[in-house]
């Protein structure tokens, strides 16, 4: 990842993981290699606990011509990174592939978060999103620091 990305929009960084469930990567192999992906996957996959079931990696080419298979063989995944879903396509020619790809993934993850609820229903149990509860607590937290506000 280059400086320039990195100062340029971490502040928007918070508000980009609140809440996330699943992280979509992408890399151009043609002026990219694995090792550029590092940052990316430590900030949002690592740091968010994000299961590598809800990551998936898009290598994107934008050249001339279809995908190039040579840039995708010599593009080196990171290690932490092997077991994930990995989809290689040039947008300008295979837009929809890439479209189709993306929607079964989103469905993949909304459909975990589906059978955890089920998962939580049948054993006579509510399922809560951690994020919504600590959510709560924060905001139960903040209410109850009311009064320190008051002192100058």
């Amino acid at each position: 990842m280059s400086n320039f990305l990195r100062v340029r929009y971490e502040d928007c960084w918070a508000a980009i993981k609140e809440n996330a469930d699943g992280v979509i990567l992408v890399a151009n192999p043609e002026e990219h290699t694995g090792a550029d992906l590092q940052p990316w996957y430590t900030e949002f996959v690592e740091k968010e606990n994000i299961d590598l079931k809800c990551v998936m990696v898009i290598l994107n080419e934008q050249g001339a011509k279809k995908t190039n298979h040579e840039q995708i063989s010599a593009f080196q995944i990171l290690p932490e990174l092997r077991g994930v879903h990995h989809v290689a396509h040039h947008f300008g020619t295979e837009a929809m592939q890439v479209k189709v790809e993306v929607n079964n993934f989103m469905a993949t993850i909304l459909g975990m978060e589906q059978r955890m609820m089920e998962m939580a229903e049948a054993h006579g149990l509510e399922y809560r999103n951690v994020m919504e509860e600590e959510e709560e607590e924060e905001i139960r937290d903040d209410g109850d620091n009311d009064d320190d506000d008051d002192d100058f």
